[in-house]
């Protein structure tokens, strides 16, 4: 579920929540990568062609799990994107730079098969740029 509130003219709140509870009926044991509780909240500022939005993402750790799992501690992440766009008659530039994981937390995504072996993605930056043509 999410939920987005304009604040200005220029200026959103942008919000999120998801959760799921899913166990067998008959013991009462959790079901298999069932994702635990995990909030967003972020600002989106956009003037003209640019717009910057920040995020930060939480996640509760999951401790109910099925036999065969393990425990996955919950994380906090912090994301910033970036984008300006050029619009042409029946065409669009956008120019990106998105930088996720800013804190550079080591974290573990419970819902990842290989979440024993291999952490989520450390600190990174991406640029990215696109013409779209209608």
């Amino acid at each position: 579920m999410g939920l987005n509130i304009g604040l200005h003219r220029h200026l959103w709140l942008n919000t999120g929540l998801d959760y799921v509870d899913a166990e067998l009926k008959d013991s009462g044991v959790g079901l298999p990568r069932i994702p635990p509780l995990r909030g967003r909240l972020g600002f989106d500022v956009q003037y003209k062609g640019l717009s910057i939005m920040t995020e930060a993402i939480l996640a509760r750790d999951q401790s109910k799990v099925f036999p065969t799992e393990t425990r996955t501690a919950g994380y906090t992440v912090f994301n910033l994107q970036a984008s300006y766009t050029i619009a042409q008659t029946h065409a669009a530039h956008v120019f990106s730079v998105e930088a996720f994981n800013l804190s550079d937390r080591l974290y573990r995504n419970h819902l990842s098969f290989i979440k024993e072996f291999a952490p989520e993605i450390g600190r990174g930056i991406r640029f990215s740029c696109s013409a779209r043509f209608f």
